[in-house]
């Protein structure tokens, strides 16, 4: 009876998971309805009032809780702290942000400064992709948007300097969904690369419960989630094509 009490918790857990990524889709589709483009990842050089805030800050108004708040999936072992100048905010959910390109990209639904730059002087961006608008993304149905958040391994000191609070070693999303640093920390050689494997393992199974642009939730596996293929590489990119140029070299990801 063990084994089928555990795996009625985990799936208890995956159904919790899922409906807060529900929450998420319907605040998302929300703020692209009123705004017709989809939140920045962290700077907004178009937003006058307040260019720096992140994805989650921005759909605050629209799912009512705070990101240190209940809306954190039960799975979820790692940080959830806010973003500073200095470090992008830790938490369980991530926002594919990049698409597939590494570094700058418009290809995600985070505009060409996601990432990139956490502190900036709104006035001298160009604005040119700062937004991703409705229209940029061609099947919403087969586009990523937010989901179980691509996991880094933290050190007590790492996070004492850079969020200036105590907090857990162990492994914590970066509030992004972001296929090639997910490659980067789980290639063969990262010092840590096992213990991350290990800790994306055990959340919901290997699964990463995905909401898309329309709203719908899915669950899908680790490893098909990040292949290198025609079907898999497209749900990252507005343009819902492949891009396999533009992702990183490392092939010895696992």
């Amino acid at each position: 009876m063990l084994p089928s009490l555990i795996q009625a918790k985990s799936a208890a857990r995956s159904i919790a998971c899922k409906n807060h990524l529900r929450q998420y889709g319907i605040a998302l589709s929300s703020y692209v309805g009123d705004r017709q483009y989809y939140p920045v990842y962290n700077f907004d050089p178009a937003d006058e009032d307040e260019p720096h805030r992140y994805w989650h800050e921005r759909l605050l108004p629209y799912i009512g809780t705070d990101w240190v708040g209940d809306f954190t999936c039960p799975d979820y072992k790692g940080a959830t702290l806010p973003g500073n100048d200095g470090a992008v905010a830790l938490g369980s959910y991530g926002y594919n942000a990049f698409g597939v390109k590494l570094g700058y990209s418009d290809l995600g639904l985070g505009g060409t400064y996601s990432h990139t730059i956490i502190s900036g002087d709104p006035d001298s961006a160009p604005l040119d992709g700062a937004r991703i608008a409705e229209s940029d993304v061609r099947a919403t149905s087969n586009m990523i948007a937010i989901g179980d958040a691509t996991l880094i391994w933290l050190t007590k000191p790492m996070i004492k300097l850079l969020y200036g609070t105590d907090g857990e070693e162990g492994a914590s999303g970066m509030a992004h969904l972001d296929i090639n640093y997910r490659n980067y920390v789980q290639r063969k050689g990262y010092p840590l690369s096992d213990k991350i494997i290990s800790a994306t393992e055990s959340r919901h199974g290997g699964d990463y419960n995905i909401t898309f642009a329309d709203g719908h939730v899915q669950s899908i596996n680790r490893k098909p989630l990040h292949e290198r293929t025609y079907r898999s590489l497209r749900r990252w990119n507005n343009d819902n094509r492949p891009h396999t140029d533009l992702l990183g070299k490392d092939q010895s990801w696992r």
